[in-house]
């Protein structure tokens, strides 16, 4: 139970802010108008507390798949700390936060757990740098495949990554690919050997393995996003779930397994929640604020050493952009990305005015040319770095619970 209210209150906590700390269970007669939002430094506290007793409650009871574990509620209360020292959420930039945020870390640092060497495999089986994660079977299964395959395969395409992210996959050689004018036009970064007329060629492994894109192939079939393509919108094949980017996700995606939404071969993958890669990544950052740069690289290029790429010698705030690159790449399409660039306050710097995608014509000969092109545009203000209140949970407090600046 103290692990799961712990958790519960830590995803409100990252959506809201300060929210209100219920420690008993209310009866249908109380008096709700009493129950205001509490400090966040205060619901930190109360959720520390709760993981702290959880992980010594649960001691060194057998492990099964599935079941919250010490190690577990270790994990979360890392994330939870590194998030409480982050500049959204310590204006003050006390270093005690990021000691914490580092100490937690580093609890997990020296035990068991390792990173797995293959970063697509790691998650499709069971593997010693899962922490915590949900387990499946064949009866209860997930339908990962189904909801993110090809809609050439009849998968439901539901995921489209952007080339907004797609760009920001580095080349082998540890170089940015390009940049975009105001036009969207490609500048080309000349250190990074890419080559516009063949821009999957050479990438960061991970990408590769997260994202499916037009001249892959998968399950014996190349994928074809080019205008008219059989995985495009133009597609004579279900077109309604083809990508609007250019793209699929592919991390996740078991390629043994059908993408057929109608098929019972179906995924039975783990979930995970918690991984030792993202606790490297916490107790770098953590390290970097504190001003240990030679830990931060350390730990960083452990994990792009298992992805093959070369390590960063970078310091000072291009470390740090680094770190936050890293977690960007890393870390794709597990849940963090939101919370990152809210809790670090960057969310109008990196925010996209626009969603990209890779328009691809090709012609008669064969040849291809490659275009970024708008899918949507999109509008962020300064209130999105927390989410609204419910309006029904500001009725039932009688105005006693204040929405969130900017709603």
């Amino acid at each position: 139970m103290k692990f799961i209210r712990a958790y519960l209150y830590s995803e409100l906590l990252w959506r809201y802010g300060d929210v209100p700390l219920v420690t008993h269970v209310f009866a249908l007669d109380d008096d709700y108008t009493t129950v205001a939002r509490d400090s966040y430094d205060k619901v930190v506290d109360f959720i520390v507390k709760e993981l702290d007793e959880a992980a010594l409650l649960l001691g060194n009871s057998e492990i099964k798949k599935g079941r919250v574990t010490p190690d577990a509620a270790l994990a979360l209360k890392s994330r939870v700390l590194l998030y409480a020292a982050s500049p959204l959420n310590n204006p003050s930039n006390d270093r005690a936060k990021w000691e914490k945020a580092a100490q937690a870390a580093q609890v997990l640092l020296d035990k068991k757990y390792t990173l797995y060497p293959d970063y697509k495999n790691l998650f499709l089986e069971d593997n010693d740098e899962i922490i915590f994660a949900r387990y499946f079977t064949k009866s209860l299964n997930h339908n990962i495949n189904g909801v993110s395959g090809t809609n050439s395969l009849y998968g439901g395409g539901h995921n489209h990554p952007t080339e907004n992210l797609v760009m920001d996959y580095e080349m082998v050689n540890g170089e940015f690919p390009y940049s975009l004018d105001a036009s969207n036009n490609i500048i080309v970064n000349p250190a990074s050997g890419y080559d516009p007329n063949n821009p999957y060629l050479n990438r960061d492994p991970r990408f590769y393995a997260s994202i499916l894109y037009d001249g892959c192939i998968f399950q014996n079939h190349e994928i074809e996003t080019f205008d008219g393509g059989i995985d495009s919108p133009l597609s004579s094949v279900v077109p309604w779930n083809a990508t609007m980017t250019g793209y699929y996700l592919y991390k996740f995606i078991n390629p043994s397994k059908s993408v057929n939404l109608r098929t019972d071969d179906l995924s039975t993958n783990p979930w995970i929640y918690f991984r030792y890669g993202e606790i490297l990544l916490n107790y770098a950052e953590a390290k970097f604020e504190l001003g240990d740069e030679d830990a931060a690289r350390k730990y960083i290029n452990r994990i792009r050493a298992r992805a093959g790429m070369p390590p960063v010698d970078s310091s000072g705030p291009d470390l740090r952009d680094k770190i936050r690159h890293e977690r960007r790449i890393e870390l794709a399409f597990e849940g963090h990305r939101f919370f990152d660039v809210r809790r670090w306050k960057i969310l109008e710097e990196v925010s996209i005015k626009q969603i990209l995608g890779m328009q691809i014509k090709k012609a008669a000969n064969g040849e291809k040319s490659y275009t970024v092109k708008v899918v949507a545009p999109v509008a962020y203000y300064e209130q999105h770095h927390r989410l609204p209140i419910p309006r029904t949970e500001i009725d039932k407090s009688g105005g006693t619970l204040i929405q969130n600046s900017g709603y």
